[in-house]
């Protein structure tokens, strides 16, 4: 369960009078997950003791500073995390489960090992809160705009960048929708005309690379972007958030996308990691791109500018 349904529910739960009750049950929801907000922040205050109305029962392993010593082999362990082993659960099972599951998904499945969610994102909860502005001021230049389709093509990004009238750079994600991405090309149209922008940005070794031609059969001309300018455009916007340099509407999408973000080694440098294919993060590596396309200097006018430059960023 994730924050948006837990807050849809409670009127619901509320309008069935006094002395209402909320259960939930489960298995510690992997760091990735962005379903298992409300069950990890529930067990964080039941470990905390900060909410007198909560009960907690727990069955797992004795915590361990770095859960990598925690024996997933160890059938001792087993018996521990699970009451009905040898009753209702026959030892023959979980140890086909183990033969099954890797270490990281068994002690979590099996043996109740909560990840340390903290420490595995890259971008920090709190730098990236200090960087929401859902009310900043655009200083009028023309943006720079990028698009990131998910490996499986079941979800893509379009975002915008620019600079504040107070200096920081800004990303806005313009539409971050679900399904196949038909619709990129048509949209990203109607948006240059209606606001002038300098670039338009795309990974050719991304899953965006296969609208490059069709954009430009369309007249539109695309800023190609190489690992290279992709791991440091990676760097800056990391070094932004860190610095409380970069700034963000506070938009869900994007949030969500921030908060599942992981690493993967590009050369020396690292990149945003779309392995995980429960975690939409086009909204974070299109905002990426976008915002080096602000500094980019082999960016390409997708079209001939028609119209003055506008003070307000419009959509």
């Amino acid at each position: 369960m994730n924050d948006e349904a837990l807050s849809a529910l409670l009127p619901t739960i509320s309008a069935a009078g006094e002395d209402t009750q909320q259960i939930i049950m489960g298995t510690p929801p992997a760091p990735t997950d962005l379903h298992g907000e409300v069950f990890r922040r529930t067990h964080d205050a039941a470990h905390a003791g900060t909410d007198s109305t909560l009960w907690w029962a727990e069955w797992s392993v004795l915590p361990s500073e770095d859960r990598a010593l925690i024996d997933a082999d160890d059938v001792d362990l087993w018996y521990q995390a699970n009451p009905a082993l040898g009753r209702r659960i026959t030892l023959q099972t979980v140890q086909s489960e183990r033969a099954a599951m890797d270490d990281d998904s068994f002690r979590r499945e099996r043996l109740g090992v909560w990840d340390v969610e903290r420490t595995s994102r890259v971008l920090p909860l709190e730098d990236w809160q200090a960087c929401a502005d859902p009310n900043l001021s655009d200083d009028g230049e023309p943006v720079a705009l990028a698009i990131d389709i998910a490996p499986s093509r079941d979800s893509a990004s379009i975002a915008a960048a620019g600079m504040t009238v107070d200096g920081h750079v800004w990303a806005d994600v313009i539409e971050n929708r679900r399904g196949t991405p038909e619709w990129v090309i048509p949209r990203l149209k109607a948006i240059l005309e209606k606001q002038e922008a300098r670039a338009v940005l795309i990974d050719v070794l991304s899953p965006a690379g296969s609208l490059i031609d069709p954009l430009e059969a369309e007249g539109i001309k695309v800023s190609r972007i190489g690992s290279s300018i992709m791991a440091a455009a990676t760097a800056q916007l990391y070094d932004a958030v860190m610095s409380h340099d970069f700034r963000h509407l506070d938009q869900p999408s994007l949030n969500l996308a921030a908060a599942a973000a992981r690493k993967r080694k590009l050369g020396d440098a690292w990149a945003w990691n779309r392995s995980n294919p429960d975690a939409d993060i086009t909204p974070l590596v299109a905002a990426t791109l976008a915002c080096t396309g602000r500094t980019y200097s082999r960016a390409k006018r997708p079209v001939k500018p028609v119209r003055a430059r506008r003070k307000v960023t419009v959509w």
